[in-house]
């Protein structure tokens, strides 16, 4: 049963929560700040009983969202924050850890980049990324020795 949960945790991906919807749509539209603002109200209504209660998955949905209008506005200490906390809400989720895979190796953080990217690849070998992820691996590689050699 646990093999199989898993496996349909790895191919099923959530919905965007329909309160969801509206919101982001404005975001791509360039209207990030009230949006952000929304998502941290929402987050804290759920966090303190003065909404539905919703799935962690849910959560890990909002907090995913948060950290990538956090990453579009450049304040990349609280995307990692939303990242990992989307991580400690559903350890398999790969749009976090690409995210975070991501977030690092702009910072120049190859190893760290590396790490996500290669628990990825663990979870998801054949993933429709999959090889790009792998080519961003050893891109980070080559930083990587390219910083030993300095």
């Amino acid at each position: 049963i646990w093999s199989s949960a898993l496996h349909a945790s790895k191919t099923i991906r959530p919905q965007l929560p329909s309160d969801l919807q509206k919101p982001l749509e404005k975001a791509k539209h360039g209207e990030i700040n009230p949006v952000i603002t929304w998502l941290q109200q929402e987050i804290l209504r759920v966090e303190n009983n003065e909404r539905i209660v919703v799935t962690p998955l849910d959560m890990a949905v909002r907090h995913f969202h948060l950290g990538n209008l956090y990453h579009a506005q450049n304040a990349l200490a609280r995307a990692r924050q939303e990242f990992q906390h989307v991580l400690k809400l559903d350890p398999i989720n790969s749009r976090a850890l690409l995210g975070l895979g991501a977030l690092v190796s702009t910072q120049e953080n190859p190893r760290e980049a590396i790490s996500f990217w290669e628990h990825y690849l663990m979870l998801y070998p054949k993933a429709e990324k999959s090889g790009m992820i792998q080519q961003r691996v050893m891109a980070e590689r080559v930083k990587l020795l390219r910083q030993q050699t300095q």
